[in-house]
């Protein structure tokens, strides 16, 4: 479950994760500690609540004997795939959501933007993947009108 909670955290803070995780796991009292503590590295509220998603998520897998197992060798594989984005967006469009997102969360905007290029495959997704950031909802309102 820890190489799990690695690869999860991973997705989010990069390979800082398998520096934080394996420390955290005896200082936490439960899982949920543990959960919270990681979500401490994540740095918006949106990205948060995806980590804490995903791993409830692993933790019912885990719960279902249906937690897959991934040799090393397979991993090393996967992450060096190169990740295409699925959605074609030009160059100005993906610097407009950029700075329209950095007005509210700062220059972070650039990486979430880019996951969001790259894990979406429609453009209303990734503009709602970007509005998760947001956690006033009257904020969300005005940035995805803002993009429209």
């Amino acid at each position: 479950m820890v190489a799990a909670l690695e690869d999860a955290l991973e997705g989010f803070i990069g390979a800082l994760a398998h520096r934080v995780v394996a420390p955290a796991v005896p200082k936490a009292a439960n899982f949920d500690e543990l959960t919270s503590f990681l979500a401490g590295f994540i740095l918006t509220d949106g990205s948060q609540a995806r980590f804490i998603d995903k791993v409830k998520k692993l933790r019912e897998a885990e719960r279902e004997g249906s937690l897959p197992k991934v040799s090393e060798r397979e991993r090393r594989r996967i992450e060096a795939a190169p990740k295409e984005p699925q959605l074609a967006l030009d160059e100005s469009e993906l610097k407009s959501a950029e700075q329209k997102l950095a007005h509210h969360i700062g220059p972070i905007a650039r990486i979430i933007v880019k996951r969001a290029h790259a894990e979406c495959t429609t453009r209303d997704a990734f503009y709602d993947r970007l509005a998760e950031e947001l956690t006033d909802p009257a904020e969300r309102d005005e940035f995805l009108s803002r993009l429209s």
